[in-house]
């Protein structure tokens, strides 16, 4: 869930010119009487026929096509093919604004096609940036990285530097999705700097809201909270109402997420005030949703319910399931700590269906969770058992999923920067290769016009002289761009390795946890031997699972990629160490903390302490010999 939250506030912040699109009177009844004026040149009617589609384009599709292809018709007909790429632009936000992206997509695709036929520079940068827009939510960030690239480097030639800005964000932003925070801080500062020399306030704002956004990823909400303050002190001077309260929004999550209630509910509340005004249920529903898990957490359950509930009228439109599924869950919880267990079941399972529907495999797990925990209050013990195997299975799923996930990430970002290696060195060899036919020229030269060119023989030498300095410098940095590449190579698998260590930590924490919850409900069952052996047998389930020999495995070989010969080189100097000594070393060697060993290995940190000691009398370490020291050296 903390996946999809994060990319709906990147969203927020970067569609480019996404603003509060909510219907605008004034704005509406002024291009109503542009297009019913008849003395209204058809250039002007075709901009106002784009610009209506484009104000109605979230809040009524329909009749946002009619105006667009109204402008599309009279544009073709004129022969004004910059209207024509103009209406391809605005039908592809209609598509945008439905979700129904691959249509969003060939509609922005025609708009560059026009765009470069008319030689449209900014033209074709807008729609690419677009194409990027829709990579990005279709999580193609190789892609989506390109498109913002190529957008940019058109924005940098033309000086734009709001859209470059902007270009640069959007970079950030896919790098923060694939959880690259380093790549994604650089990106963020750059687009930041440009805004500052531009003295905008929003640009500012944003580029705060970026760094917090990081932190937030990071789960770092006390920092975050510092830079959403400055972002929100600089967005307010704007008096950009739609910027104002999606700061709000972060705020209030941020508070909730370091437990300071007040605070929480003082931003969320101010926030909807702002979004009530726009009367979008697209951005008021999940405002209610915090405020009543904020109400939640304080135990004012009326109160919770009753914005809960009003979320879930503000999602009665098609799409945003993922809301509505969170909706149910809060509800269902709800309802289970204040005991009424009929309303508690019957919103648990609305939660477990939609998201069977739509593959959201944690909505699945929580309503499951809450279903045993329901059936452990009704005393219904093969029910109980029934759900918590469920929840089992889908903590598993999630956990392989994720996995997936970090894996096709690394090697995304890995493929882009070697991409943008192998272009660095083409770009040298290219260099290297105009400068030999230089200086080849000039020698043939000198050759040909005899000693009676000595003076100009010795500038020409001087100046072959020169270039084998410039290509000396240039061999330097291309060997030098080759070691980058190895290097590179070498950090990828390391990110790689250290996500599968934290993957592993993740899901045995996870494991544990639902153990103990069964271990919980195991006490009261001491007169039900037939449930004593199913929750016994669950239990040595998730034990296996814990300690699955092919996670372990797949470890092993991504541990070997990045130190090489390390198993056999310790096999040959300790051949008395056990595969459980080996185990340790590995998480050592990585730099682990030993409260992150005791989650992967599921052993207590009285645990961890006596294989240290174990391995220390092994390894035949003195008193005053660093045991994670003398486990890196190896």
């Amino acid at each position: 869930m903390k996946r999809i939250i994060f990319a709906l506030i990147i969203l927020i912040f970067i569609y480019p010119n996404k603003k509060l699109y909510a219907q605008n009177k004034k704005i509406t009844d002024s291009l109503i009487n542009i297009i019913s004026n008849p003395k209204t040149a058809d250039t002007t009617l075709i901009k106002a026929y784009n610009d209506l589609g484009v104000q109605y384009a979230p809040i009524d599709s329909k009749k946002a096509k009619v105006y667009i292809n109204k402008a599309l018709t009279l544009a073709k007909s004129s022969g004004r093919m910059r209207g024509v790429a103009g209406a391809q632009n605005c039908m592809g936000v209609v598509y945008y604004y439905k979700k129904e992206y691959d249509s969003a997509m060939i509609w922005f695709k025609k708009a560059l096609a026009t765009n470069k036929e008319l030689g449209h520079q900014w033209g074709q940068a807008s729609a690419l940036h677009q194409i990027g827009v829709i990579y990005r939510i279709k999580t193609k960030y190789k892609e989506a990285i390109e498109s913002f690239k190529e957008s940019g480097n058109v924005f940098k030639i033309l000086k734009d530097s709001v859209s470059l800005a902007k270009s640069y964000e959007s970079i950030g932003s896919c790098y923060a999705l694939m959880r690259y925070l380093d790549k994604s801080f650089e990106y963020f500062m750059m687009g930041m700097e440009i805004c500052e020399k531009r003295n905008d306030s929003i640009g500012i704002g944003r580029g705060y809201a970026h760094i917090a956004y990081v932190l937030m990823n990071q789960d770092d909400y006390p920092k975050a909270v510092g830079y959403l303050h400055k972002a929100l002190t600089v967005t307010e001077k704007s008096n950009n109402e739609y910027e104002i309260s999606s700061l709000l929004f972060l705020l209030g999550r941020c508070y909730n997420k370091i437990e300071q209630y007040d605070k929480a509910l003082e931003y969320a509340i101010k926030c909807l005030e702002y979004r009530k005004l726009s009367g979008n249920s697209k951005l008021i529903a999940p405002t209610r949703i915090l405020i009543g898990s904020i109400y939640s957490n304080l135990k004012r359950y009326p109160e919770s319910l009753k914005y809960m509930n009003k979320a879930l009228n503000d999602y009665s439109f098609d799409g945003y399931y993922v809301g509505k599924t969170d909706a149910y869950n809060i509800i269902a919880d709800v309802y289970l700590n204040v005991e009424r267990l009929d309303s508690a079941k019957y919103y648990a399972q609305n939660a477990v269906n939609l998201s069977k529907q739509i593959n959201y495999l944690s909505g699945e797990n929580e309503g499951n969770s809450i279903l045993a925990r329901v059936s452990e209050k009704e005393d219904n013990k093969d029910m109980a058992f029934k759900y918590y195997k469920e929840a089992v299975r889908l903590k598993d799923s999630i956990y392989n999923k994720e996995k997936q996930e970090y894996v096709d990430e690394l090697r995304t970002i890995y493929e882009t920067e070697q991409k943008e290696k192998q272009i660095e060195l083409q770009e040298i060899k290219i260099s290297l290769l105009e400068e030999q036919v230089t200086v080849n020229k000039l020698q043939r030269i000198l050759f040909f016009s005899g000693f009676g060119f000595i003076i100009l023989g010795a500038g020409v030498w001087f100046y072959i002289a020169q270039q084998k300095i410039k290509n000396s410098k240039l061999i330097a940095k291309h060997s030098l761009l080759e070691k980058e590449k190895a290097d590179e190579k070498l950090a990828f698998k390391t990110r790689e390795l250290t996500s599968f260590a934290m993957h592993l930590e993740k899901k045995n924490k996870a494991l544990d946890h639902l153990k103990k919850t069964i271990n919980a409900s195991l006490q009261g069952s001491e007169s039900n031997m037939e449930m004593i052996s199913k929750y016994e047998h669950l239990l040595k389930v998730i034990d296996e699972e814990i300690k699955d020999r092919e996670n372990w495995e797949d470890f092993k070989k991504y541990f070997e990629q990045v130190h090489q010969g390390f198993y056999a080189k310790v096999k040959k100097e300790y051949p008395n160490l056990t595969s459980g000594d080996l185990r340790f070393m590995t998480l050592l060697k990585m730099n682990l903390s030993y409260k992150e060993i005791s989650n992967i290995l599921n052993i207590t940190p009285q645990g961890v302490k006596k294989a240290r000691q174990r391995l220390r009398k092994k390894l035949n370490l003195k008193p005053e010999d660093s045991l994670i020291d003398s486990v890196v050296r190896l």
